[in-house]
């Protein structure tokens, strides 16, 4: 299943180039895997707009988890 979601935001004809931070936020998700990416992890690595981009990547299809670390961090990963 996770094949699938990654053809279904790849660059094609019809949905045009993906944004780099769009790539960036999902390739930092899939990397991390179950333990997730924090709110300062996305900042840490310069993703402006990563909210955007979370939503972005849920009207494609990818389910994202998320959990409240802190009062200030949450923490995001892809299920399933």
């Amino acid at each position: 299943m996770g094949e699938q979601l990654a053809l279904a935001i790849e660059p094609g004809p019809v949905s045009g180039p993906m944004k780099p931070s769009l790539h960036k936020v999902y390739s930092m998700l899939r990397q991390a895997g179950p333990h997730g990416v924090t709110t300062g992890d996305f900042m840490r690595n310069y993703v402006e707009r990563f909210s955007a981009r979370l939503h972005e990547l849920r009207r494609l299809g990818v389910t994202i988890g998320r959990e409240k670390v802190d009062e200030s961090q949450w923490r995001y990963w892809i299920e399933g």
